[in-house]
């Protein structure tokens, strides 16, 4: 993959700007005194430069609709409206899903980039892996012979087809991976060339249009057939669509004219090979990020019970704007890194071959470096454990200013470096420790205390204990 070198994974490089120092310990976060002398802060005003150039752009076109919502448009009409079904994952879910990306890791090797973000022509993408081709990759409950996958798996044909569109490749690799739960892994790998790319695009870009056009009627009623009606679908389920099965069947656009696929030997049996070798991994002791940064609260969700289910909470406006921002770069910019311990509960984001959170502010002047330091602790406290999860001692914040004046550019961007590094890793491993233990016994005083601006809004108030005083966010 030809990326830019400065998306390259080279050696860590020393902020150029004057530094701030980090999270102080008078910003009512209990346990940042120790941690907080680890981080240095910088103001990075030529990448912030950089992104304001695409902003206009950005901010002035209709929202961006997401790959999956074009699959099937009508399951995406509904599940923009009703939001998707929040549950807890199945541990065997969990560990299978871990299992799959350390063995994808591993068979494409450091060249690889993983769900890879990319926007253009108002649709938005994630990449499973992103080589010399982009490849999507399906778990399914059968095997699927490659030459198949067309007439049987279209649905999963048309993502793929979008992902070459979006990245400029001609050609693609569809993986399925079948099998039961206790028993060897079936691997199928067809290729799919896919044509002109430019029609590939406009076909996109359509599809992007009829969903905007049904999302603004209020009405599904000019899309086609739900795929999934009496199949399963939890909109159906639930009771929260209007589909009737009766409507009007149609081929999408997007694979017009795609030939069927063909097998890729040997990377078929290659892949099959190593996923039948992989050794299963232990489900990660913690189910995000979030539980390292406020185990506390982590444990009260878990023990006290935590409101799931539809519909998902909403996203604000101006984060989804700065990720669009970020994807509309060069390709392969935005992706997650493999982390280097099974203990990770995920993929680390990543910009630019570093470490990323995107978060906003409602702090009504624009927030300096040294005001974020101080009163928001836990965005270097998540950087932190990212950046050891992939063993990388620099990230990135990218803050969106939610009450920026009309014609101000509405972000910062932020590096955070780490040193040294290991006081993060030691500290994942004493909070690890500290959340196990107090699953055995139930004192979750010795957890870490949230910090006051989560505290006075938490449900657990007074049970759990934290300080609530007052401070900014």
């Amino acid at each position: 993959m030809d990326l830019p070198p400065a998306y390259k994974r080279a050696a860590p490089r020393r902020a150029a700007e004057r530094p701030v120092s980090g999270p102080s310990s008078t910003d009512n976060f209990p346990s940042g005194e120790a941690w907080a002398r680890s981080v240095l802060i910088a103001p990075l005003p030529r990448v912030e430069a950089d992104l304001a150039e695409r902003w206009p752009a950005v901010a002035g076109a209709p929202a961006a609709v997401r790959v999956t919502d074009l699959v099937d448009l009508r399951r995406g009409y509904w599940r923009t409206q009703v939001g998707t079904r929040i549950a807890p994952a199945h541990p065997a879910a969990v560990e299978r899903g871990t299992r799959m990306h350390r063995t994808l890791g591993e068979i494409l090797g450091p060249s690889a980039a993983f769900e890879v973000q990319i926007a253009r022509a108002g649709v938005v993408g994630q990449i499973d892996a992103l080589l010399d081709v982009p490849i999507e990759l399906k778990t399914t409950s059968q095997a699927v012979p490659a030459e198949e996958l067309l007439e049987r798996r279209p649905e999963a044909v048309v993502q793929l087809v979008a992902y070459c569109a979006l990245s400029e490749r001609a050609r693609g690799w569809l993986a399925l991976v079948a099998g039961p739960r206790a028993g060897p892994f079936a691997v199928s790998v067809g290729e799919f060339e896919v044509g002109n790319l430019a029609d590939r695009l406009r076909a996109l870009a359509h599809e992007a249009d009829r969903l905007r056009d049904a999302l603004g009627e209020g009405s599904p009623a000019s899309l086609p057939a739900c795929r999934w009606y009496d199949r399963g679908c939890e909109f159906q389920r639930d009771g929260l669509c209007d589909c009737s099965g009766k409507e009007e069947e149609e081929r999408s656009p997007i694979i017009f004219g795609i030939a069927p696929g063909r097998t890729v030997e040997p990377t078929r049996a290659e892949w099959e090979t190593a996923w039948n070798r992989s050794p299963a991994a232990p489900a990660p002791p913690v189910s995000s990020f979030r539980d390292l940064v406020y185990p506390r609260l982590a444990y009260m969700e878990a023990t006290r019970g935590r409101t799931e289910g539809y519909p998902r909470g909403p996203t604000s406006e101006l984060r989804r704007r700065l990720r669009e921002v970020l994807e509309a770069g060069p390709v392969g910019a935005v992706a997650r890194l493999l982390p280097r311990t099974e203990q990770a509960p995920d993929l680390i984001e990543s910009w630019q071959g570093e470490p990323t959170l995107v978060r906003t502010t409602h702090a009504f002047a624009r927030p300096t470096p040294e005001e974020i330091a101080r009163s928001a602790p836990q965005h270097a406290l998540e950087l932190g454990f990212r950046c050891a999860a992939v063993g990388i001692p620099n990230g990135r914040l990218v803050l969106g200013w939610e009450r920026a004046p009309a014609g101000q550019i509405p972000f910062r961007v932020l590096r955070y470096q780490f040193e040294p590094l290991g006081t993060f890793s030691r500290m994942w491993r004493e909070r690890v420790l500290a959340l196990e233990a107090t699953r055995r016994d139930g004192r979750f005083e010795r957890l870490a205390a949230c910090p006051a601006w989560r505290a006075r809004s938490c449900p657990y108030q007074p049970e759990c204990g934290c300080p609530a005083g007052r401070t900014s966010r």
